[in-house]
């Protein structure tokens, strides 16, 4: 099922996966609404450029709908939330997002970590609306306006309550765009714990050993390991909750999903890649972690 040219989307969060996503809707032909804050001026005056291995693309000014108000939105068909959890967990979300969600509109949202999902159906007020994806895309925001696009492994795209219909609805969204890879999965809570499985090591284990790249840990004689048996740790933990919340008939992550989760790790095109969380943590702002750790 693919999402109608017309339908109007809203992307709120202008980091460097919001204005990547933007920028591959675009170029699919979808007409974007994108709410900024620092990259406003930037990206209005010269829109949006992406270095990529899956093509190179350049948004021009005037393609692309720029914004710094959610209010100057309004309602669209779909919101994807592209903010990073700690801009939830410092504003008022629901303020931010509640202008551009009408009564039919879908929320995808594409931040890591645990309880996303709950928050924003607080939002919506209608757990059938509420969308969770998870982008194994190593993007990362060179200047204002300019984007970095290492690789994508996936974009994994599941339903709150796992209704399969819904959840097409969503991947059909991005399935005609390059470099997101765009896939279903029939359990969102599985599948937001194995994302986490990959950032709470490398993210954390980065932040510890002084804002270091995943290479540096991977390369390493000792980090290696601890960071390995860490992303052993979180899988034990997410298959234990996913067993207390009592799911009929519940996926759990296998020993084979972690081995390829590290070797998806230790990849070359990974070595100088540095997750957001470390990124912050090395400019000195605030990083996420309510959902995450």
């Amino acid at each position: 099922m693919l999402l109608s040219k017309s339908q109007k989307i809203a992307v709120v969060g202008g980091g460097a996966l919001g204005q990547y996503v933007s920028a591959r809707l675009t170029e699919a032909g979808h007409r974007v609404n994108l709410l900024l804050r620092s990259d406003y001026e930037a990206v209005k005056q010269r829109g949006i450029m992406v270095e990529s291995p899956d093509g190179n693309v350049h948004v021009k000014p005037g393609d692309v709908d720029v914004f710094n108000n959610t209010n100057d939105i309004g309602p669209a068909d779909w919101v994807i939330c592209a903010l990073k959890s700690n801009a939830l967990e410092k504003e008022n979300a629901k303020k931010l997002l509640e202008p551009c969600i009408g009564d039919h509109t879908r929320v995808l949202s594409l931040l890591n970590g645990i309880g996303i999902d709950e928050l924003m159906a607080d939002i919506v007020g209608d757990s059938s609306r509420v969308f969770g994806g998870l982008a194994y895309i190593a993007v990362s925001r060179k200047a204002p306006g300019q984007l970095s696009h290492v690789f994508t492994e996936k974009t994994t795209i599941g339903h709150m309550l796992n209704t399969k219909a819904e959840v097409q609805a969503a991947v059909g969204m991005l399935s005609d765009c390059k470099g997101i890879n765009a896939g279903a999965t029939e359990s969102l809570l599985t599948t937001r714990w194995e994302k986490l499985a990959w950032n709470f090591p490398f993210a954390g284990m980065g932040i510890v050993a002084g804002g270091v790249a995943c290479g540096a840990l991977t390369k390493h004689e000792k980090l290696s390991g601890i960071t390995f048996e860490i992303m052993k740790e979180v899988v034990a933990t997410a298959n234990a909750d996913i067993l207390h919340r009592s799911m009929e008939q519940p996926r759990l992550i296998s020993d084979e999903f972690v081995e390829q989760l590290w070797a998806m790790s230790v990849t070359e095109e990974l070595d100088g890649y540095l997750p957001s969380t470390v990124i912050d943590f090395k400019n000195g702002t605030p990083i996420e972690s309510e959902f995450i750790f």
